[in-house]
């Protein structure tokens, strides 16, 4: 039985491509996880879209294998014609892999300064996302990434007292709103929360 398999999209009419890997069966319906490519199912291929199974395997075999495919794509310096939004998971599962160096992040990062997206990408992106939920495949991954990762704001001094002072009137400042169910008054925000539709005494 396959556990895992790496596979490659190819958009013959855009002349781009996806690759990714995914844990589980070949014919149990999966396409792929990109947030820049519309989202599609296996009975709805998009005309001039076709799909190539590279390998099968463990997957840490095939984690392993794609991450090494999109960093030669990357090298190549063909990335513009990848929908993969990212080359692998940062500090990848057990897959022996070294962290990425400095350099290559200077690079990744410099790859996409200035890059902007058009008000019909960034729908496509925002439609390809309605009703999203996150496998138990990409929750054990983004769990695993963040294991032993320090928290950015950890130990920083966010905001300054004078800040802190500002944002406190401000919130004191806006206009009170008074629950229809029970009558309490609460600022915006716990209205929204803990009343009107949300408030426990509405029936």
């Amino acid at each position: 039985m396959t556990e895992a398999f790496v596979y490659k999209w190819t958009d013959s009419i855009n002349n781009k491509f996806y690759v990714g890997f995914h844990k589980g069966t070949l014919d149990d319906g999966y396409t792929h996880s990109s947030y820049v490519w519309p989202r599609f199912s296996m009975n709805n291929i998009p005309e001039g879209v076709s799909r190539e199974i590279i390998a099968t395997g463990s997957w840490q075999e095939m984690a392993q294998l794609e991450s090494d495919m999109l960093d030669k794509a990357y090298s190549s310096g063909n990335w513009d014609q990848y929908y993969n939004a990212m080359r692998s998971y940062p500090n990848f599962i057990n897959v022996g892999r070294p962290p990425v160096s400095k350099e290559t992040k200077k690079k990744m990062s410099e790859s996409s300064k200035g890059a902007v997206f058009s008000k019909e990408h960034r729908r496509k992106i925002s439609d390809s996302l309605i009703g999203k939920k996150h496998s138990e495949e990409s929750k054990l991954l983004m769990s695993e990434a963040k294991k032993g990762s320090i928290a950015w704001n950890k130990g920083k001094k966010i905001w300054s007292e004078e800040q802190k002072e500002r944002i406190r009137q401000t919130s004191l400042n806006l206009p009170k709103k008074t629950c229809e169910h029970c009558g309490k008054q609460c600022s915006p925000g716990n209205h929204k929360r803990h009343h009107g539709d949300n408030c426990k005494y509405k029936y």
